[in-house]
């Protein structure tokens, strides 16, 4: 339902949506002609359905869908035909070639950020169809001439059997691939696409969640290919250029990315309703090309989304469906908080009580940083800075806007590389070290402007901190198996205490994060670093837009977590009686320098540090809403 749980919104409207073709198709007495071009266009869903995990799910833009439904087609027919082989050891074979080199593009193409995988799929597309109507591999799949294909066997290529069996994958693929988005694999999909800063920061590996993605979406266009060389018969290259490319991409664009259900939508559309307009000479491919752009621009969610309005317009018209939607989710929440498997939290074999306290060395620093310096180009955003941190103190970083504060919250969690000097955390040191091989030593850290999924709820978003502990299966996750299952509940235990700890109320934790208030989406961050076994929790200005009243209230969350869990803090901010309030210490930067290290008080009581940075009095400075300079970093 759309008012369901978070979970609910993908996979039960999208089972729905195959089941109600599913159903119409084999109710409805189609003619031979509607037959064919409705099992075509669930063919095309398959491939859209994949295509939409890349673009929709990871932000990964693709131009070359088409081909690797080519590749697909092609290699599974040619076993059949020339080595004779079983098509069921062909499909396997051939799905599994196409996911072989959709693995070694991509090792290639997903590390470049900008237009990488969009600019490779483009050419690589146009070198498939290129290669396939070449005279090199004429014996084998006949050039520009085609290549003709034996029917499957049991179904034929036409008719009912064969509507069937394309229903049936549609079906499995739907329920596989939302499985998949709704596992802790989607989870990270999502923050990828969200930020890849950020994710790589919480300790997702970017380069392996794109990779994953890739090859998911080249293996559902395989499949494609398969079941649309059994009901063509017949297979050529001009059927699989860019332009059969940008149909793809026009189906998931028009159904709604990000959703599954609506590349199916989106299919049937651009299928079956050129097909009949055509058909009967009423209006040109120009025409129908000026539709589609017309309906992208007044409707720019798809049909899915335009589904999704009339569902939250039902909630408001009859408020007892909003009712049940909040009574359901809180049923949820009691059943988690209640089960004898997740009531511990544990996870990933470990049991982990609330008040239990980070485990540090006796004398070592949280965090050392010696002679550091951060260039951009011939700019030095930080220079010769050191700092000392101890072990469960809170440590403030204050200065100036451009005085590099952010520059070096980004350099401790190694989303910069320092160009000289040395971070050690806990005493080891963090040179040369992976993000996400950082965040897993420990070290969290939120951003001024909230790092959330804005379309997960509050409680995803939160087991994203737990994400990069657990080392989940992606395979577990597509075939949603018990122990995945047992897996989420553990990690929803877990992001339940958290939200206890930060005070968000239990009614606001099944609503999409992008409808919490600022404020609340920052306490969200701060519980996605406690789930994540956080030793060092970094905190980019999180009073950053907050009203006086809620810097207090959030000021007293944070010293009651530092109680409660030993945590060692470092926080940026303007507002200085927050900082007089939490803080145990203070480092003062300007222009990318240290200029005073100490005690808050003793430090703002310096005539320099006061005068020069501060823009208040002194004596003043334990104002609430007393600020140094501006917001930013």
């Amino acid at each position: 339902m759309i008012i369901g749980d978070a979970k609910n919104r993908t996979l039960v409207p999208s089972l729905v949506i195959a089941g109600g073709v599913t159903v119409a198709g084999l109710a409805l007495p189609l003619d031979t002609s509607l037959e064919y071009t409705l099992t075509a266009a669930i063919v095309w869903a398959i491939a859209a359905i994949g295509l939409d995990v890349l673009v929709g799910f990871t932000g990964q833009v693709s131009f070359g869908q088409a081909a690797f439904v080519a590749i697909g087609a092609y290699a599974t027919s040619a076993l059949r035909i020339h080595l004779g082989l079983p098509t069921p050891i062909a499909v396997i074979l051939g799905v599994g070639a196409t996911g072989a080199i959709a693995l070694l593009l991509g090792s290639v193409v997903v590390r470049y950020r900008i237009f990488g995988i969009a600019t490779a799929t483009l050419f690589f597309g146009y070198l498939v169809v290129t290669a396939l109507m070449g005279d090199v591999l004429r014996p084998v799949f006949g050039g520009a001439n085609g290549l003709a294909v034996p029917e499957f066997e049991l179904v034929g290529s036409h008719g009912k059997p064969y509507l069937i069996l394309v229903c049936a994958v549609l079906i499995v693929v739907v329920y596989l691939t939302c499985s998949l988005m709704d596992s802790q694999t989607g989870r990270a999909l999502r923050l990828v696409k969200s930020n890849e800063a950020v994710a790589a920061a919480v300790g997702i590996r970017v380069s392996r969640m794109k990779m994953l993605s890739f090859v998911y979406c080249c293996i559902l266009a395989a499949i494609a290919g398969v079941l649309y060389s059994g009901i063509v018969g017949y297979l050529g290259p001009e059927g699989f250029g860019i332009k059969q490319s940008v149909n793809i991409f026009a189906m998931l664009v028009v159904g709604g990315a990000g959703t599954v259900g609506g590349p199916i939508l989106g299919a049937l559309l651009v299928t079956i309703l050129p097909g009949y307009l055509l058909r009967d000479g009423h209006i040109s491919a120009i025409v129908f090309a000026a539709v589609l752009l017309l309906f992208l621009i007044l409707l720019p969610e798809g049909i899915y989304g335009l589904g999704q309005r009339v569902g939250q317009w039902l909630v408001r018209v009859f408020p007892p469906l909003g009712r049940l939607s909040r009574r359901r989710a809180r049923a949820a929440a009691r059943s988690v908080r209640h089960d004898p498997d997740a009531a511990t939290g544990t996870v990933g074999g470990a049991s982990r009580a609330v008040d239990e306290r980070p485990e540090a060395e006796a004398g070592i620093p949280a965090l050392e940083i010696d002679g550091l310096e951060v260039k951009f180009g011939d700019f030095i955003a930080l220079s010769d800075v050191d700092v000392r941190i101890r072990a469960g103190s809170v440590h403030a970083i204050i200065g100036p806007n451009g005085a590099g504060k952010t520059t070096l919250l980004n350099a401790v969690s190694g989303l910069y590389v320092p160009s000289r000097g040395d971070i050690r955390v806990f005493g080891a040191s963090t040179r040369g070290v992976a993000p996400h091989r950082i965040r897993q030593r420990g070290v969290v850290r939120t951003f001024q402007t909230p790092a959330i999924v804005p379309d997960l709820d509050v409680l995803d978003n939160v087991k994203l901190g737990l994400d990069a502990d657990e080392k989940g299966s992606f395979w577990a996750d597509l075939l949603g198996r018990v122990a995945t299952r047992r897996r989420e509940r553990a990690l929803e235990a877990e992001a339940q205490w958290a939200l206890d700890a930060v005070g968000i109320d239990e009614s606001r934790r099944s609503l999409l994060a992008k409808n919490l208030d600022l404020s609340e989406q920052k306490r969200v961050e701060i519980a996605r670093g406690l789930v994540g076994h956080a030793r060092l929790l970094l905190l980019d200005e999180p009073t950053a837009g907050l009203s006086v009243k809620q810097m207090e209230s959030l000021g007293a969350t944070l010293k009651d977590v530092h109680a409660r869990f030993g945590l060692t803090i470092m926080v940026i901010s303007h507002h200085i009686g927050f900082i007089l309030d939490i803080a145990d210490e203070m480092t003062v930067l300007d222009y990318g320098r240290v200029i005073g290290n100490g005690e808050p008080a003793e430090v703002l009581a310096r005539p320099l540090i006061a005068a020069t940075f501060m823009g208040v009095e002194a004596e003043a400075a334990d104002a609430p809403g007393a600020t140094v300079g501006t917001e930013g970093a």
